[in-house]
């Protein structure tokens, strides 16, 4: 899990209107909602802000708009799709995750954008191409999470958008199980520090259980430990050249990811050979 620099809009205003412009049955009852919508934005910020977007109330639509689909429609066809006005957008919010990564789970290649509120029509489709509610993420974690929404403090995801602070302190570790000789079983869990504000515990435990992220790290892990297996027997007898690999490998990946599962894959391996 890491932090994304929030995206921003000059005129939100203006960028809606454009976009509601392509629309054609619904166009002129959907511009009339943009008031509306520009509210519910700023509570949206206030709330995610404050790690209580639980607390967001759902907008009643008008039945035109919503049996037409028009916000769905805003977002499949004019930003999604290739050479629609808000294309180029999209693909700015794409790449913006650093380094590819997904921020829910820091691990799989970014590769669509995922709906933090879900525009479905009983859950939030006024912020269908509101950017702030668009986060690039994995295949995986976007299929796990789905058309999760938030009903209370203890079952939220973290907003990558607004949570900055995730990996101010490590709260992800492994175990390493040796049930099967000669062959190791890295086990993942949480375990936060009292650094990290209750409900922000909360979240981090809910995200990992959700998209089942110990067995994502548990694979990633035994591949990685597979890979440099050779080199684990090479130096089987000289204990500090080991020492000394663990520990390089750690302390690198902590600096790149703090709470990233190959932090806390070679913080297990130094731990268990000191």
């Amino acid at each position: 899990m890491h932090n994304i620099k929030k995206p921003k809009i000059d005129n939100l205003e203006q960028y809606l209107e454009n976009c509601i412009d392509k629309l054609r049955k619904t166009k002129i009852k959907t511009k009339n909602m943009i008031p509306e919508i520009v509210r519910k934005c700023n509570l949206y910020e206030k709330n995610a802000s404050n790690n209580t977007l639980y607390l967001l109330n759902k907008t009643i639509f008008d039945d035109e708009i919503v049996q037409n689909q028009s916000f769905k429609k805003l977002y499949d066809n004019h930003m999604s799709k290739q050479s629609s006005y808000a294309y180029d957008l999209y693909n700015k919010l794409l790449a913006s995750a650093p380094f590819d990564k997904c921020p829910y789970c820091s691990q799989g290649d970014v590769e669509e954008l995922d709906h933090f509120l879900p525009k479905t029509d009983d859950g939030y489709p006024e912020f269908s191409i509101i950017p702030i509610n668009l986060v690039p993420s994995c295949h995986r974690c976007n299929h796990k999470k789905h058309e999760f929404i938030p009903t209370n403090k203890d079952k939220q995801f973290i907003h990558p958008y607004f949570i900055n602070n995730i990996n101010d302190h490590r709260w992800l570790y492994c175990k390493i199980d040796y049930k099967i000789e000669n062959k190791p079983t890295f086990i993942f869990y949480i375990n936060c520090p009292n650094e990290i504000e209750t409900s922000i515990q909360e979240c981090i435990n809910f995200q990992f259980n959700k998209l089942e992220l110990a067995i994502l790290y548990s694979k990633n892990a035994a591949n990685e430990y597979a890979g440099i297996k050779s080199i684990i027997d090479k130096y089987q007898e000289d204990k500090e050249t080991l020492i000394q690999l663990y520990s390089d490998k750690a302390k690198s990946y902590e600096k790149h990811i703090r709470n990233s599962w190959q932090t806390a894959m070679y913080y297990a391996l130094l731990e268990e050979i000191s």
